[in-house]
């Protein structure tokens, strides 16, 4: 968004601990950043999937029984919960002020189907956009769920690419029997960088749209 040419800012906590929107002082500055964006801008989250995807289901325990709130005596489940509930805030709040935003998770996470998240996206009458990171030069396929309130992102959909255009490992294995995955922690987490040409295709999605509404 920047080499486009558009100002922005990013908030992340290995940035900086102020940056933390699970503190007071943190989901403050997250805030005000929202209410300083200007109309028709975006907003884009990408919260810590790790609670919510199918490779931690043993640990956390997130299943339509429990409306997938989880095994919440668990640390890091309590913080997916946290970070979801933010999300959803400021998915329902970028709405209300007339901001696009995009949600981004991997494709087996069940954020979307926690209660409070659920509720919004259907408020909202979000989108759904279904893509794989590996059709923009990404070493691996990695499908991708984004959720979004503006029906011009699904120019980012794609199909799965053929396995010979990925140039890199696989990240996760299945056992034998099928009831249980092992997955590489180093390539997990560097799988999740978006590619240059992932960027460059929100960006140009993104100015499109923002200039066909600057202009009704």
């Amino acid at each position: 968004m920047i080499k486009a040419g558009f100002d922005g800012a990013g908030f992340d906590i290995i940035h900086s601990r102020m940056h933390s929107c699970l503190d007071t002082c943190g989901l403050r500055l997250w805030m005000d950043m929202l209410m300083s964006i200007c109309e028709h801008c975006l907003c884009w989250l990408g919260p810590p999937c790790s609670s919510f995807v199918i490779l931690c289901l043993a640990q956390s325990q997130r299943y339509d029984w429990n409306q997938w709130w989880g095994n919440t005596a668990r640390a890091f489940v309590r913080t997916g919960n946290s970070h979801m509930q933010v999300a959803a805030i400021m998915f329902l709040v970028s709405c209300a002020i007339g901001i696009m935003v995009c949600l981004e998770q991997p494709d087996n996470s069940c954020l979307h189907k926690c209660l409070t998240m659920r509720s919004v996206l259907s408020f909202v009458k979000a989108h759904c956009v279904k893509t794989y990171l590996g059709a923009f030069a990404g070493p691996t396929c990695k499908p991708l769920q984004i959720w979004t309130n503006r029906a011009c992102f699904f120019q980012l959909a794609r199909d799965c690419p053929p396995r010979e255009q990925l140039s890199g490992e696989q990240l996760v294995t299945r056992s034998e029997d099928g009831k249980s995955f092992t997955g590489r922690k180093d390539l997990l987490e560097e799988s999740g960088t978006y590619t240059p040409q992932f960027g460059s295709s929100v960006a140009h999605i993104f100015a499109t749209e923002f200039q066909r509404l600057r202009h009704m």
